[in-house]
């Protein structure tokens, strides 16, 4: 009960809190505040849950766990230069310094979690940076998925629909389905706590972006995602013995789902609501139809042994 307590409570408050602080010294500093909320808001909440199930991580930590609380903080880079070019109006891609930011921060985030791991394989300097740098290629790809689909999500939402919360609702969904899956495919419950916590930061910022109309929240919000919620999956295949192919089935759903969603006869003619019930159940569908592949069993040897 604590450690539920701890994984839901104090994220989510500690994010409720932060979003409404980094709103207001946004606004101070004349920036936009709205990608600043969302950003430091989701980061410290989750980093707040780690602390409070793993204890403080030093730097560097002694586990590859306690990494994710960095990593996520320092997906916050790429948010404040989208706050600070003031492009998420428009579109939050779109300048060479952001793609760089993102391949540096993706491929820090690679090599923090995976460097023990190469270690323990015995992997030469080729061998490393191949894994390394496919890895860092691989979560800029996810990254691009979840910027797309929140764009999706968001351009075609009527007036006075806030779409910025539908596209941080999928957000979770998809958070959620993935703590799903490490807990039912793979050995952590601490990963599925972790993803439990970011879960809950995002809630917070969905209720946030319905009561304010705040449509920007969700591009300070995604850069986040996809560095905490893509580690913990990588941490889960890599030391938790999740299938790698469940762990690339989770990530494949944002482009699925995007995919699907791009097509232009159901992008025109579907309603708001359409649109985003039409991703959830992608992603809850995905999600149960790997699950359930994990538990089929063999189809009967014809020999006998």
């Amino acid at each position: 009960m604590v450690d539920l307590l701890k994984t839901t409570l104090l994220p989510a408050g500690l994010c409720l809190l932060l979003a409404g602080l980094a709103g207001l010294l946004s606004r101070l500093l004349a920036a936009r505040r709205d990608v600043l909320a969302g950003a430091l808001g989701v980061s410290l909440g989750f980093a707040a849950g780690c602390v409070a199930l793993k204890g403080w991580p030093g730097l560097p930590p002694n586990q590859i766990t306690l990494w994710l609380p960095w990593l996520a903080l320092l997906s916050v880079v790429p948010a404040l230069v989208t706050a600070w070019r003031a492009r998420e109006t428009v579109h939050p891609r779109g300048s060479w310094l952001e793609l760089g930011l993102r391949l540096l921060v993706c491929g820090l985030s690679a090599w923090a979690l995976m460097a023990r791991k190469l270690e323990l394989w015995k992997s030469g300097p080729a061998a490393s940076f191949t894994w390394i740098a496919g890895v860092a290629v691989g979560w800029m790809v996810l990254w691009g998925c979840l910027e797309g689909l929140a764009l999706s999500l968001r351009a075609r939402s009527k007036p006075g629909i806030p779409g910025g919360a539908q596209a941080v609702l999928v957000l979770a969904a998809w958070v959620g389905t993935a703590a799903l899956a490490i807990v039912r495919l793979g050995s952590s419950a601490l990963l599925a706590q972790l993803s439990g916590a970011l879960a809950c930061c995002l809630v917070v910022v969905c209720l946030l972006s319905l009561w304010t109309s705040r449509r920007a929240l969700v591009f300070g919000v995604v850069p986040v995602v996809a560095v905490a919620q893509a580690g913990l999956l990588l941490n889960s295949a890599v030391y938790a013995w999740e299938p790698a192919w469940a762990v690339l089935g989770v990530a494949a759903l944002p482009a699925l789902a995007l995919g699907i969603l791009r097509v232009p006869p159901l992008y025109a003619r579907l309603s708001w609501w359409m649109r985003t019930g039409l991703v959830l159940m992608i992603l809850l569908v995905g999600a149960g139809g790997l699950i359930w592949w994990a538990y089929v069993p063999p189809p009967p040897n014809p020999y006998g042994y």
